[in-house]
Formats: C-alpha cells, sequence, structure tokens
C-alpha cells in the first residue's frame, strides 16, 4: 500500500494534475489510501457524508473506476513506477 508519506511527497500533485483532481479530492484520495473510510473522512474533515460521496463520485468519473479498491489500485499503479525509480537499489 502507499503510505502517506511517499504520496505527499511525490504523488499528491501528479495524480492531481494526472485526473485534473480539485485539492479537496486529492486530500480525500490520500485519506483512502492511508486506509480511512469515506465517514471517517467526513468526520475528521467536519463534512457531511453528502459532500464526501459527491467528491468521491467527481474522482470515480474523473479516473474512470467504480470502486474505491478500483481507485487504489489505479493510484498504486500510477505511482509505483516513480516510487520505485526514486528508491536506491
Amino acid at each position: 500500500m502507499i503510505t502517506g508519506r511517499a504520496f505527499n511527497t511525490v504523488g499528491r500533485k501528479m495524480v492531481a494534475e494526472l485526473f485534473g483532481l480539485t485539492q479537496a479530492e486529492s486530500r480525500l484520495v490520500q485519506c483512502l489510501l492511508q486506509g480511512v473510510s469515506p465517514s471517517q473522512y467526513a468526520a475528521r474533515q467536519d463534512l457531511s457524508q453528502n459532500t464526501v460521496r459527491n467528491q468521491l463520485k467527481s474522482i470515480f468519473e474523473k479516473t474512470d473506476v467504480r470502486r474505491q479498491s478500483d481507485l487504489v489500485n489505479l493510484i498504486w499503479n500510477v505511482l509505483a513506477p516513480v516510487i520505485f525509480e526514486a528508491s536506491p537499489d
């Protein structure tokens, strides 16, 4: 799984630009990658669950996926080459 640190360091801006995500959407993706559920995210950010559902729906449309697990796999596949290329042998 992508750690929050790795996503912060190399991925958040890249993923946002690649898929046209807003800052709010990219923050939600980051939390999902860390294993935070949408309802936990809503509570932490003091957002309604409907707001988070709408953000998630928008993310799904922009990334052309239908499930959270597909989103996580997609982001992992996008970031893995960048993360591992930067790692020492």
